[in-house]
């Protein structure tokens, strides 16, 4: 390279040369418009395109838009500098033919100025966005709840996503998705949102909005989730006296409090409130001291969405406050117990007093099982030094206040020997249970023997054969009660013919019970997923994330795969929790066409989905469509180092084609056409000191950049 010296000489030639090109009139400046300079471009109204030229002026240019529909030239650019300008194009433009830019100087616009091709503006298209979800029939979400909402497009530009109100009209945004990039979102539905059965989604293009897509079906969206499934207490013909407390009880599984009513039937009278937002299954009632008689119900309420209600059976509110004790439940006359083992004593009583219960075993009086209980029900643990036999025991309920004249017994029962006579598997026993791996569930069982039982795990074939006896429980110990947890291992075998049997540890022969009907013992839980996105015809690039998402019944996690041309490509990720994941796609990612999506269980890869169909990767740089846009490939292209002692190189990603070196006057220095490479490194050290254009041509398109070498 040359020195200083040279470019002080070398500006001096060129100031010399340019008096002299003057004096003899010649014109060495010019203009040439590189994009548009193409017949048959479409560019799409309100989207933001790259102008670009070239040009050795040395004053900026001005950048016109010649309009056929008005016949004369607009000004979109007063004064530029370099060599590109990026349109930001208005909505207001009408489309049509025979448009073209015309870029021209600012000093001597008539004499230097150059016109691209012409080219057409279009509408971006119709009906070009499509709702997934929701959008198909019978959907309800609750409120304070987070839904996907997917959709797809085959447009560039973000989008908004907005929710009707309850009847199906007045669309508006919902708060976060004002520009979404891709096409899912998360949506968190707020506790105010309204109550309704009408509501759709609409998807609308953040550039035109008239390019939307709306879900065909309406979906509900209610306060709260879940259901009543029983009141335990009160049942039927409970009786309760005025001014005592009791435990109003039921199951359910509603998202939320509820609230407490009571009711008296018989009179018609409406709802009358007990207690609201009541957080779990039980609340204590004191019973109001002014209302008696017959025929009251119970009823829960949602907080959230009282339309999920239960009601109780009928029961009595007495008027006596003391009362009696009016019945024993259990023991019956033909109640059986065992020595050793436990068992729940009840039994109705109107008292507002707690109570002493005893027991009488064989006639040898009353021995004190519990004092002050206060409720209808007491667990006994009987000693095993009673003495066994029929008609041998019974219960005494006594009031802790006038226990000789305000009490009952019960009838006379059966007490066993600790050898017992009886054992009954309860669970599993019935025809269809399936279990899975990994998971826990109860074992459970009746027998009237104190002692405690092993338990073993049985597998048979198909003809009922036994192939396979596994303990579970030994005698060593052994499983005490009539439950036990059972944690099913991991690499017991996957079958539909096992049973459980129990057994006493002091009698196994004769005190054994199998349970009635064979099991399953599956790998998962999982049993159905279904891929949602991506599902068929997505355009992803590579070194980008995109969301990978689906839905499933599995209470464990999935494995996600990338599969080409029908087989397994790679993974993409493993043990994933929940129904989504970003999945960032590797620069180096093969681009095809072939694509899909395999998501299978963690634990069963037999419960499995594919993508719907195939979807594309394009290479890093170039357009989601598989064609780079003007604006994509200005940005692709690197030159470094610049300024540079003669030695410089040019990348990008999408492709060179053709690269050319002019100095100042217009004269090609150096041109090559180099394929389809990525990075090109040129020498021109054999150059002077000064400013070049370097001319980059890609996909047909050609890129401007100014070279200072030293």
């Amino acid at each position: 390279m040359k020195t200083l010296y040279h470019l002080l000489k070398t500006t001096s030639l060129v100031t010399l040369m340019f008096i002299s090109v003057t004096i003899i009139g010649q014109n060495p400046f010019t203009i040439d418009v590189i994009q548009p300079d193409n017949t048959g471009i479409d560019w799409v109204i309100g989207e933001t395109y790259t102008i670009s030229w070239t040009d050795n002026l040395s004053q900026p240019v001005e950048i016109r838009l010649y309009n056929p529909i008005s016949a004369g030239f607009e000004q979109l650019a007063p004064s530029v500098t370099g060599s590109t300008w990026s349109w930001d194009m208005l909505n207001t433009y009408t489309a049509g033919s025979g448009y073209y830019i015309q870029v021209r100087s600012t000093i001597s616009p008539a004499t230097y100025h150059d016109e691209g091709a012409t080219f057409d503006l279009v509408y971006a298209p119709a009906n070009s966005i499509t709702v997934i979800q929701p959008s198909v029939t019978g959907i309800s979400w609750a409120r304070g709840t987070s839904h996907l909402i997917t959709w797809t497009d085959n447009i560039n530009e973000p989008v908004k996503v907005q929710v009707s109100d309850e009847n199906g009209a007045n669309f508006a945004t919902i708060t976060g998705a004002e520009s979404v990039v891709g096409s899912i979102f998360s949506w968190d539905i707020p506790s105010g949102q309204a109550v309704g059965t009408a509501y759709k989604i609409r998807v609308v293009s953040t550039d035109f909005a008239t390019v939307l897509g709306e879900g065909i079906n309406p979906f509900t969206i209610t306060a709260t989730s879940g259901a009543f499934t029983g009141i335990n207490q009160p049942v039927d013909a409970t009786s309760w006296a005025k001014s005592t407390t009791h435990i109003i009880s039921w199951n359910d599984n509603v998202a939320g409090p509820v609230d407490i009513y009571y009711k008296k039937s018989n009179l018609g009278v409406g709802l009358e409130e007990i207690a609201t937002d009541v957080v779990g299954s039980t609340y204590a009632w004191t019973i109001p001291l002014l209302i008696t008689g017959s025929d009251y119900t119970i009823t829960l309420k949602s907080s959230l969405d009282p339309a999920i209600e239960t009601t109780s059976d009928l029961f009595d509110i007495t008027q006596t406050l003391t009362g009696g004790i009016t019945e024993i439940y259990q023991p019956l006359t033909n109640t059986s117990w065992t020595v050793g083992t436990t068992h729940l004593i009840s039994w109705l009583d109107h008292l507002s007093e707690p109570v002493d219960v005893y027991y009488n075993n064989n006639g040898a009086g009353e021995v004190l099982i519990d004092d002050d209980v206060v409720g209808t029900t007491l667990a006994w643990l009987i000693p095993l030094s009673l003495t066994t036999g029929d008609n041998m025991c019974k219960i005494i309920v006594r009031s802790t206040i006038d226990p000789n004249v305000v009490y009952r017994e019960s009838e006379l029962f059966e007490l066993t020997a600790s050898s017992g006579t009886d054992i009954d598997v309860i669970q599993p026993s019935i025809a269809g249970i399936s279990w899975a791996r990994g998971t826990e569930h109860y074992i459970s069982w009746d027998d009237n023997f104190p002692e405690n039982v092993t338990i073993d795990l049985k597998r048979y074939n198909s003809s009922d054969v036994l192939q396979q006896t596994t303990s579970l429980v030994d005698n060593t110990p052994g499983a005490e009660g009539s439950t036990w947890v059972w944690d099913i291992d991991g690499a017991t075998i996957v079958s539909d013919y096992y049973k459980i049997s129990i057994a006493s540890i002091n009698d196994p022969a004769n005190l054994v019970d199998l349970s009635d009907e064979y099991f399953s013992i599956t790998a998962s839980t999982c049993t159905a997923i279904d891929v949602i996105s991506p599902d068929g015809g997505e355009y992803w690039m590579a070194g980008t994330s995109h969301w990978v998402s689906w839905d499933d019944n599995c209470s464990g996690t999935v494995d996600i795969e990338l599969w080409k041309n029908g087989s397994y490509d790679s993974d993409i990720a493993g043990n994933v929790v929940g129904t989504s994941y970003s999945w960032a796609i590797p620069v180096g990612q093969d681009p095809v066409s072939t694509y899909k999506v395999r998501v299978f269980s963690s634990l069963d890869n037999a419960v499995e989905n594919f993508s719907a169909a195939v979807f594309d990767i394009v290479p890093f740089g170039k357009a989601t469509s598989g064609i780079p846009s003007d604006e994509e490939i200005t940005s692709s292209v690197l030159m470094y180092p610049n300024p540079t002692n003669g030695h410089f190189a040019v990348s990008s990603l999408i492709g060179i084609s053709n690269i050319e070196v002019r100095n100042l006057y217009g004269q090609v220095l150096y041109s090559e056409n180099v394929g389809e490479a990525e990075e090109v490194s040129i020498d021109m050290t054999n150059h002077d000191a000064g400013v070049y254009i370097v001319n980059v041509k890609i996909k047909g398109k050609v890129v401007t950049k100014k070279l200072f070498a030293y």
